[in-house]
């Protein structure tokens, strides 16, 4: 057998591994929902300047459940807050399917919060004289739809998480699990891409929390909407599919689930 015969089978192993690796990393790089890259955020308090991250990198794809844990003070909800919006990091970007946040008008960056992210609160954020179904069609307000479309949307939202039996009762009426619930409900009114929830268990006994927990691992794995969640609590953080650990405003470690 030839020298060219032997080298041909091991030439297009090596060819197809290159291919597959390719492919792998394509398909990684389109699903990945929002990258930030070196972000850094500092605060002033009188003369004290207070390095709230520094430097931090990581990405979120599309569907999966991420954990971000650490002590009070680490950065934690600054770095949610920078993720969905709500404030812009001193250095480094945040990119959002292509568009980098801190370059989008006041009015592309409202709509990005508003349509695109939903936020999940540990004290619920509920108006407590509204009905389950008003606080849920508060983010409808500034949408271009009837009073019918945002209550049918409402009720879609409620039928989701299981309360839609409860959806006239005011809010100061339902048990914590049940405001929670409906403050998740609200979250997903607009069908976001991203939901960011900020110790969403926290305020919930263990059963309560367990149901909450549930609800957001099949928001991720069953309907692919990214979650990005805080939290103190080790156990529930252990069912992410990956969680990043923080301290002092950096990124310690990263563990991925069962690890």
């Amino acid at each position: 057998m030839s020298e060219n015969h032997v080298l041909a089978p091991m030439y297009t192993v090596r060819i197809a591994s290159r291919i597959r690796l390719y492919l792998l990393g394509m398909v990684l790089k389109t699903s990945i929902l929002v990258e930030a890259k070196n972000i850094s955020k500092k605060y002033h308090r009188g003369s004290e300047t207070i390095m709230a991250l520094g430097d931090v990198s990581l990405t979120i794809s599309k569907g999966e459940l991420l954990a971000i844990v650490g002590p009070s003070g680490s950065g934690k909800t600054t770095l949610t807050h920078i993720i969905g919006g709500l404030s812009t990091p001193d250095t480094g970007m945040v990119v959002v399917e292509g568009r980098e946040l801190k370059k989008q008008s006041d009015k592309l960056l409202s709509a990005y919060r508003n349509s695109e992210v939903g936020f999940i609160f540990q004290n619920f954020g509920l108006v407590p004289s509204y009905s389950a179904i008003e606080n849920v069609m508060i983010p409808l307000v500034v949408a271009n739809l009837s009073a019918k479309q945002r209550y049918d949307k409402a009720k879609e939202s409620l039928v989701l998480v299981g309360l839609q039996k409860r959806m006239h009762q005011r809010a100061d009426e339902l048990s914590g699990g049940e405001q929670q619930r409906v403050s998740i409900a609200r979250a997903l009114v607009n069908a976001p891409k991203i939901i960011i929830a900020d110790e969403p268990t926290g305020s919930l006994d263990s059963a309560r929390g367990e149901e909450i927990m549930k609800i957001l691992e099949d928001l991720a794995h069953k309907q692919g909407i990214s979650v990005l969640m805080v939290t103190h609590d080790m156990g529930l953080a252990a069912r992410a599919d990956r969680i990043i650990h923080i301290r002092d405003g950096r990124i310690e470690k990263e563990s991925h689930a069962n690890n």
